[in-house]
């Protein structure tokens, strides 16, 4: 709730019943019908039909039933905590409705929301954010798709109209980028690579202008990209020197998160050169503390100088 900008658990808590609960395999009837379907479209193409597709979809869907019940039973002899919540009209609708069907499998709809919980707590955390997010993904992959511009606002209240290029997770697979070129101006003319990441959004619409982009600005950004990485695309490259100790180095090895690619080492063997934003430096190499400093360029040696001041005025 604190990473995704949520402070009341009801709001937290419907938003996930209601973005999860159609893809959810907590979601028994719902997973076992789509299972079905997908399992006789593939034993069709594979060139199996009739009564002994039909056997084979039937067995295999009686196994998964068998695995959902065992799970829905272990579910409910764990009674260590319960809490209630209110919730929503939207969801209050799908769960009274047929659509629902799941009190055919647990019998109380409280214990197939636990178990839906449950499941999304237990996802990688890039999955949940999508999940949670899962308005916004829609509206950026909607306007991918068709070449629209957005209008974003970011959570710190920042406004950009948006080309969008594509949705990226960072090198880690941790959190999800838009690459894109943007603009502060509806009617401007000037486009800037950029990188939003989708969980500090506040707000996504798309526009009926176009956002198509050219040729020559998708090869730009994808140079950027393979150069950068998606989540330092908004300034520009420099050339920054780092003299690392023997533990400096031993950490750049070891430390693969942001971590700016090496282009080469001085003859000293202790002076890193890297083509890379002033931002991707300063987010990765400022936890060295003395293991790692900043040679040049002089403006980022000086902000690292002031930030280690600052820091340790608070402990004088």
């Amino acid at each position: 709730m604190s990473v995704f900008g949520t402070d009341g658990k009801a709001t937290f808590i419907n938003r996930v019943i209601e973005n999860f609960h159609d893809q959810a395999k907590a979601s028994c009837d719902r997973y076992l019908r789509n299972l079905e379907k997908e399992m006789i479209r593939l034993y069709s193409d594979g060139g199996l039909t009739g009564e002994a597709r039909d056997a084979a979809v039937r067995i295999y869907l009686d196994r998964e039933r068998n695995c959902l019940m065992e799970a829905v039973k272990e579910q409910s002899r764990n009674k260590a905590h319960t809490a209630l919540y209110r919730i929503n009209n939207a969801n209050a609708e799908y769960l009274s409705g047929e659509e629902c069907g799941e009190d055919r499998f647990y019998g109380d709809l409280g214990l197939y929301l636990k178990c839906l919980l449950e499941e999304y707590a237990g996802l990688p955390y890039i999955e949940r954010e999508k999940i949670y997010f899962k308005d916004f993904y829609d509206k950026i992959e909607m306007a991918i798709a068709y070449s629209q511009m957005l209008k974003v606002h970011r959570a710190d209240g920042v406004l950009f109209y948006v080309y969008p290029y594509k949705l990226m997770e960072d090198t880690l697979s941790t959190r999800y980028y838009l690459a894109c070129y943007t603009k502060r101006e509806r009617t401007g003319a000037d486009k800037h690579l950029a990188s939003l990441r989708v969980s500090r959004l506040k707000d996504v619409r798309v526009l009926r202008e176009s956002g198509r982009l050219n040729k020559e600005e998708v090869r730009e950004l994808e140079k950027a990209i393979a150069a950068r990485s998606v989540q330092f695309l908004v300034d520009n490259e420099e050339e920054i020197h780092v003299r690392l100790t023997d533990v400096g180095i031993r950490k750049y090895r070891q430390q693969l998160y942001l971590r700016p690619a090496k282009d080469s080492v001085l003859s000293d063997g202790y002076t890193y050169v890297f083509h890379c934003t002033q931002f991707q430096a300063e987010v990765y190499f400022l936890k060295f503390g003395k293991e790692a400093q900043i040679l040049k360029p002089q403006s980022l040696r000086e902000r690292f100088q002031r930030m280690y001041a600052e820091a340790l005025d608070s402990y004088q």
